[in-house]
């Protein structure tokens, strides 16, 4: 607990599990008045970053850093893209591939991991969202500003979001 001003207060919590807690304080000022205040709160998880996609091919890229990276645990097994592509010049050939013959099969390829320092192109045949758990920031936590890095030549790179939250059509 920490005082910002006369009569304000910085509270920072830290590691809440996903559950209902109840937070209670006791106050008593310079004149001997004291105040007991109880409040309930739940700790929720963030519902899953939603990217809505179009029969074809889509040129996308994730606001902040999957929790899983693994490409096969950031777009399910149950998801209808079949291919997903992006380029790195800092990698070996500069294209780097995931295909699968259907939904339900396993990604194989060069591209492994999902990054929110990479733009990607996803070929499907539906319009099914693609849907993705990000990582958060807690309260208190210090980040710098996302970048990407570039090299000389052609680059395929992200849109960047510091809210972690938009979507642009």
């Amino acid at each position: 607990l920490k005082t910002v001003s006369a009569g304000k207060f910085l509270l920072s919590a830290q590691n809440l599990t996903l559950a209902e807690h109840t937070l209670k304080m006791t106050g008593t000022d310079d004149a001997g008045n004291t105040l007991a205040v109880e409040q309930k709160f739940t700790v929720k998880e963030r519902p899953a970053f939603s990217l809505t996609l179009n029969p074809g091919w889509n040129l996308i890229s994730f606001p902040g850093e999957p929790k899983t990276p693994a490409i096969n645990d950031a777009i399910p097994l149950t998801h209808k893209a079949s291919i997903v592509l992006t380029y790195d010049p800092s990698e070996a050939g500069g294209w780097l591939t995931a295909t699968r013959p259907s939904a339900g099969v396993a990604f194989a390829g060069t591209l492994t991991t999902i990054k929110s320092s990479r733009a990607y192109w996803i070929y499907t045949d539906s319009f099914d969202a693609l849907k993705i758990s990000l990582q958060t920031l807690g309260a208190g936590t210090a980040a710098q500003l996302p970048t990407v890095s570039l090299v000389a030549g052609w680059n395929l790179i992200p849109v960047l979001d510091v809210t972690g939250t938009l979507v642009f059509d």
